[in-house]
């Protein structure tokens, strides 16, 4: 019996045309049952034991479910334990959901909540390796989320447009890259942001970008922080996560100068996420530098305590 395709046509010629059915056990039960008064112990009838395992191979046979084997098909296997992924797969999009705060860190959905001490980032999160960028002529402008959208009235001015688009704009020679712009896309100035910040079309829609390190480079040339930053004029508040906001213009104007005319470059590197300097500019943009242990970082490191301690005496006279 090694084709257990034709085992049913085996079954029905060696069984003499009887048919497995509910009367058919009915009947052998009864002669087993029959056979156990009338005989001796040790002569049950071998025939009542072999018609009823023929007859429980021949209802098993008919009663298996029709997803395993078939005659002339392939064996398959019946689902033993019912099984899913682990995590919510109908939870949230892979990605940072600006609402709430939530970053998603696999596609089945398993997700831990940003809701610390430490800041949200406004940054646009990388991807394939590399934030979303614009590169002028090896300075580098991250990608902001915030805002989604700005209107041709703060722009200061063309730069120029999108030269070359690559993915890997590190290996760039020079120009004007991106690897988020279209090639061809006019680069402009912001308004009342000095070299903080550039905007270009970013699929159909006029985005923000912020100077940052990139590839352990920061600086071009002498450049001081207001350089890569902005003037102490041009910003409204200040945030620091954690520590509180400081809105009044003469205390704003006070602290701005302190980090500006007090920071002292470190290096390109830039720590891992901890509290966040938010820098809101009177053109209703927002600048986000790291603060961390007396130091604050978004084009390159730079050191100035000083500056902290007057944010946190700023706290205590407001």
């Amino acid at each position: 019996m090694n084709q257990l395709s034709r085992l049913d046509e085996m079954v029905d010629r060696h069984l003499g045309g009887l048919q497995a059915s509910p009367q058919l056990l009915v009947k052998i039960k009864q002669a087993a049952g029959e056979s156990v008064i009338l005989a001796p112990r040790r002569y049950y009838s071998r025939l009542s034991l072999v018609a009823c395992s023929v007859a429980l191979l021949c209802i098993t046979w008919l009663s298996w479910p029709q997803s395993g084997i078939q005659p002339g098909g392939p064996i398959t296997y019946p689902s033993l334990l019912d099984s899913q992924p682990a995590g919510d797969v109908t939870s949230r999009d892979a990605g940072w959901e600006e609402d709430n705060g939530w970053v998603n860190f696999s596609s089945g959905g398993i997700s831990i909540s940003a809701n610390t001490v430490e800041s949200q980032s406004i940054y646009a999160e990388a991807v394939g390796g590399n934030f979303p960028m614009i590169l002028v002529d090896n300075a580098a402008y991250r990608l902001l989320k915030v805002p989604s959208e700005v209107t041709g009235d703060l722009l200061a001015g063309e730069l120029g447009s999108i030269q070359e688009f690559t993915m890997e704009p590190a290996l760039s020679v020079g120009g004007i890259v991106s690897n988020v712009v279209s090639q061809g896309e006019m680069v402009y100035r912001v308004q009342g942001a000095r070299g903080a910040m550039l905007c270009a079309k970013v699929s159909g829609r006029m985005r923000v970008f912020q100077r940052v390190s990139f590839t352990g480079s920061a600086l071009i040339g002498q450049e001081s922080l207001t350089d890569t930053l902005c003037y102490a004029g041009d910003v409204a508040s200040l945030t620091l996560n954690g520590a509180g906001r400081v809105d009044d213009a003469a205390m704003v104007s006070s602290l701005m100068s302190v980090l500006l005319n007090n920071a002292v470059y470190q290096s390109a590197n830039i720590p891992s996420m901890g509290q966040t300097l938010l820098l809101e500019l009177r053109n209703g943009l927002t600048l986000q530098m790291i603060a961390s242990d007396g130091k604050v970082s978004a084009c390159g490191t730079w050191a100035c305590p000083e500056f902290f301690e007057a944010f946190s005496k700023a706290l205590t006279e407001k």
